[in-house]
């Protein structure tokens, strides 16, 4: 499997360690998970390894400190995820990434993310290579006890990659050239959900994305179906 055991693990620890402000996307690279456009566009050439907020790059288990570098860093926008729908016939997604700037400035654009968690399937597709395997190179979160490779059964894989809405660089026309401080602004996302991935896995994320260095300044997740305990808070 491309997305590598160090990933795993380092991606599950840093949600489990920061619930509320971590926001995770698994790119798969070489397997049946892969997503080729965000692959290609991401342009990682070995795995394990990643980007924070696209600007650094790090072995998985330099994400945290990265991690906490970047929430240092204030915001240029506040940025949320609203207003989703899900149609269950057409399989038709739509959500608004909405944001608003704290001062004047202009060069950004919003992207939409698609993700999946708890994603299984037969080997040996969904089989996982493990070279922690028996223990000489180290324990990693458990897999040093487990096979090379993991069996199909016994893995489930989180915040995988399902598509990029609008572009790796973000939708253009999603926000004006010129940003006003203090106006709210909103785009809407939809696409269509593949028949084979579970829409009450899925999550979807919105970037705030810098237009002069390709980097990403704020982002904000939610899960694609609204929960009861949501609509009963309308």
């Amino acid at each position: 499997c491309g997305w590598c055991v160090r990933g795993i693990v380092y991606m599950e620890y840093l949600h489990e360690t920061y619930p509320d402000t971590w926001i995770g996307i698994a790119v798969h690279n070489g397997d049946v998970m892969t997503d080729a456009e965000y692959d290609d566009a991401l342009g990682i050439n070995s795995f394990p390894g990643g980007y924070v907020s696209r600007k650094i790059m790090a072995d998985p288990s330099g994400f945290e400190d990265a991690f906490l570098d970047e929430m240092e860093i204030i915001a240029p926008a506040f940025i949320n995820v609203g207003n989703r729908v899900f149609n269950s016939e057409t399989r038709e997604i739509s959500f608004d990434v909405s944001c608003e700037f704290v001062g004047d400035t202009e060069n950004y654009l919003l992207s939409g993310i698609l993700v999946e968690n708890g994603v299984t399937g037969p080997a040996p597709d969904y089989n996982q290579a493990n070279a922690y395997s028996g223990g000489a190179s180290g324990e990693m979160g458990g897999f040093e006890d487990l096979p090379n490779p993991v069996p199909a059964a016994d893995m489930v894989y989180n915040d995988v990659a399902r598509g990029i809405i609008g572009g790796f660089d973000g939708a253009e026309g999603s926000l004006p050239t010129t940003i006003i401080g203090g106006e709210v602004y909103t785009y809407t996302f939809t696409a269509t959900v593949d028949e084979d991935w579970d829409e009450n896995n899925m999550e979807v994320i919105g970037l705030l994305i810098n237009q002069e260095d390709g980097t990403i300044v704020n982002a904000a997740k939610e899960h694609m179906i609204v929960s009861v305990e949501e609509l009963a808070g309308n």
